[in-house]
């Protein structure tokens, strides 16, 4: 496939700690992000005030996660894919959620998948919601 066939690509993060106050307990997360997102039209003129950056999706879910209003994962994910989307590049975003249980495998968490429609509006697609063990 060359450069002139492809249509988006793909932004991340892994893995990132937030603290969080939530569910009535303080606690570590753990979250990931995958973003796809349109290419722009001349790729060779795009200059980074032009691009989607990670930092704004960090920034974003510290904020949101020290939001005492936010209690559930759920609503954290939720407000953290609908701030990937607030951005009109982004076609899709995923998110997941899981707390840091030291070296504990087996807990649980919480994964949304979000998608833009063709009219701009968004498709809501959780993906898994695991409880722990």
């Amino acid at each position: 496939m060359s450069l002139g066939e492809l249509s988006f690509y793909r932004l991340f993060v892994r893995d990132l700690r937030l603290d969080w106050g939530g569910d009535d307990a303080d606690e570590s997360l753990s979250l990931s992000v995958n973003l796809s997102i349109d290419l722009p039209l001349d790729l060779a003129a795009d200059r980074y005030k032009f691009i989607v950056c990670y930092d704004r999706i960090v920034t974003g879910a510290k904020s949101f996660a020290a939001d005492c209003d936010v209690k559930t994962l759920e609503a954290l994910a939720d407000r953290i894919v609908d701030h990937c989307l607030a951005d009109t590049r982004v076609r899709d975003a995923e998110v997941a959620l899981s707390p840091v249980v030291g070296e504990k495998l087996g807990h649980g968490g919480y994964e949304v998948y979000r998608q833009r429609d063709d009219i701009g509006d968004t498709i809501s697609i959780p993906l898994k919601i695991a409880t722990q063990n």
